[in-house]
């Protein structure tokens, strides 16, 4: 590679202005180089692509509330501290729920089987969502399965319910753990 370098080196001319000006040029959608900046184009290059996740639309929205989502994103992607994620890593912490003082808090355990969890979603099932979801899976293929005539009102609403009640019942989980408080 040094030598080949060398070569090119010794046999590209020097720049100087009489052989004209400078340009930029830029690698393009296609691979070949082109005079114009996109920046979309760059970032596709940089980046590397993974598959779309099922559960993208449900976190990631236009009527999202931007602090519900991230935390609704961290819970899809299981990545909330939770204590039987605290005590993967090693760390001494009880392994009880916080909110029922019974179980192993866990992501499908704090959002979804534990009474005090249940309790939160059963005030919002009637008309649209006949029981809970029995995890985060089972949410975004709800999401997807209303067949209403307002379906498109309804699948933000719901979206919107699934968010807030993931970070309600976090900040819930947190105040009890850090400030002793119950909201």
């Amino acid at each position: 590679e040094a030598v080949t370098l060398q070569v090119v080196l010794s046999t590209t001319s020097v720049p100087s202005p009489s052989n004209g000006s400078d340009t930029y040029r830029w690698r393009g959608q296609s691979g070949g180089f082109t005079s114009e900046f996109s920046t979309r184009v760059t970032w596709d290059r940089l980046r590397v692509t993974s598959p779309t996740v099922s559960w993208f639309e449900v976190v990631w929205f236009k009527e999202e509330i931007p602090r519900c989502s991230f935390i609704t994103w961290l819970s899809m992607l299981a990545r909330l501290p939770t204590r039987n994620r605290l005590l993967s890593w090693g760390l001494q912490v009880p392994d009880s729920c916080v909110l029922c003082a019974d179980g192993l808090e866990s992501h499908n355990h704090l959002f979804f089987d534990c009474p005090f969890a249940v309790q939160i979603w059963n005030k919002f099932c009637g008309r649209f969502i006949s029981s809970p979801p029995a995890h985060l899976q089972a949410a975004v293929l709800m999401s997807s399965q209303f067949q209403d005539p307002y379906s498109f009102q309804v699948k933000v609403i719901f979206k919107l319910i699934l968010q807030v009640i993931i970070y309600g019942l976090w900040r819930e989980r947190n105040a009890r753990i850090f400030r002793n408080v119950s909201l």
